[in-house]
């Protein structure tokens, strides 16, 4: 499930391009989604994301559209729907390709709702690059010190389950 992190416009505020970026944590189907997803509960998770992606997807939310998406693909994943759990990841991390945000969101969700080690490694890995590629980061980018204590964060976590 989610990590709660925003890269972007605080929430509930106008994003650089203009548009009104939804605050997750003051709509009625988060609320419901995320202790719903916690709890196992996946059916009522699956329907209030799928609701707030909708409406994401009306108000052209980029933003909050990724992180809904990413976190219906942990939940899907969880539920055993891999192959939509990648599809959903993917989704997000083509909204905003040129961030290693996306990336590290799919690493997150590849070792914790996927069980899936070796894929998390390989994703960490891409967003390492990217992030190692770009001489600055956009003003509504997160700090690359964030990005590397989540970095190392994954790694432990990755570390762990060597033997």
């Amino acid at each position: 499930v989610s990590r709660g992190a925003s890269r972007l416009a605080p929430r509930g505020k106008t994003g650089t391009l203009g548009l009104k970026v939804m605050r997750l944590s003051d709509q009625p189907e988060y609320r419901v989604a995320i202790p719903a997803a916690m709890s196992g509960d996946y059916a009522t998770a699956r329907s209030n994301l799928e609701m707030l992606i909708s409406r994401a997807r009306s108000e052209k939310d980029g933003p909050s559209l990724g992180q809904l998406l990413q976190t219906l693909g942990d939940v899907e994943a969880r539920c055993g729907n891999e192959e939509l759990g990648h599809k959903l990841h993917m989704e997000a991390v083509q909204l905003d390709a040129k961030s290693p945000y996306p990336l590290l969101r799919y690493a997150q969700g590849l070792l914790d709702a996927f069980k899936r080690a070796d894929l998390a490694k390989a994703r960490l890995a891409d967003a390492e690059a990217m992030l190692n590629l770009k001489t600055s980061l956009a003003p509504d980018e997160l700090p690359r010190t964030w990005y590397q204590s989540e970095f190392e964060r994954l790694r432990k976590g990755l570390a762990h389950l060597e033997p």
